[in-house]
Order: structure tokens, then C-alpha cells, then sequence
């Protein structure tokens, strides 16, 4: 029987098996310095219930393009996501923010969901604590002391 509908609960981040588990920092010589920063159960709650909203989204999306497929169970589905800093190589260009997600289980289901958000379009508040906590973690990584 095809499954139909997932909930939001089934879209929580904790259900799927989460791929990334540490920071990692990637150089491009034109752009600068992407870092990326797993969720983690310190995550601010703020910052985990808009990551289940992209998640939730994404996944509704998907269901929409593929109406012909089951509904994966989240489980079955591996999940990418990452606070991500981007610094620019422009000392005059300021570091950008995002949130992002990747969804993926090509051997069942086809799933393939890309989706990456600007913190910027975000209200203030949540800015202000997501890049607080980004700052917090690379301080934990870079000055352990």
C-alpha cells in the first residue's frame, strides 16, 4: 500500500541518519573559506526547529514532484546538514551565514533534496543567535584553552 503523508514530527532532524558529525573547513582560492558546522544537541533550539521547518518543506516539495512514489520513512533517508559560514578572500565583503540541507537515498527511493538558506532573510533575533553560536563552536575548535 503507498504511504501518502508524513508529518512533522517524521521530518525532525533526529529521525533521519545524519551523515556530518564535525566541523570541516573548505578552501577555494576565489571565494575563501567555507566552514561548516554539524547540529549537534547543544544546538540552540531556535536554530534546530528551523532546520526541521527546511526539512519539513523539503520533503513536503519532494512529495508534490514525485506524487507517483512512497514516502520514505525518515530513517531510510541520509541527512546533510550544516551551519555553514562562508569568509570571503575580500576583506571588504562581510562572512555570510546559511543553513543547509541535503536529503538523499538514491538505491530506494530517489530522493534528492537540496536545499540551502540564507540566515540573512531571517528575523534578527535568529541571526544574532545562530552566528553567536557559529562563533562558539569554531572558538571551541580553534582555541580548545
Amino acid at each position: 500500500m503507498k504511504s501518502m503523508s508524513f508529518s512533522r514530527e517524521d521530518c525532525k532532524y533526529t529521525k533521519f541518519n545524519i551523515e556530518n558529525h564535525k566541523i570541516e573547513f573548505d578552501v577555494s582560492g576565489e571565494h575563501g573559506v567555507l566552514i561548516s558546522i554539524p547540529f549537534t544537541d547543544d544546538t540552540p533550539q531556535c536554530i534546530k526547529d528551523k532546520l526541521n521547518d527546511i526539512i519539513y518543506q523539503g520533503m513536503e516539495e519532494w512529495s508534490k514532484t514525485e506524487s507517483d512514489m512512497d514516502i520514505p520513512k525518515s530513517e531510510k533517508l541520509l541527512l546533510c546538514v550544516r551551519m555553514q559560514v562562508l569568509c570571503h578572500n575580500d576583506e571588504e565583503l562581510s562572512p555570510q551565514y546559511y543553513i543547509s540541507v541535503v536529503i538523499t537515498d538514491p538505491i530506494e527511493y530517489w530522493v534528492d533534496i537540496d536545499k540551502t538558506v540564507n540566515i540573512f532573510s531571517e528575523t534578527s533575533k535568529f541571526r544574532n543567535e545562530f552566528i553567536s553560536y557559529c562563533q562558539w563552536q569554531l572558538n571551541k575548535v580553534l582555541f580548545p584553552f
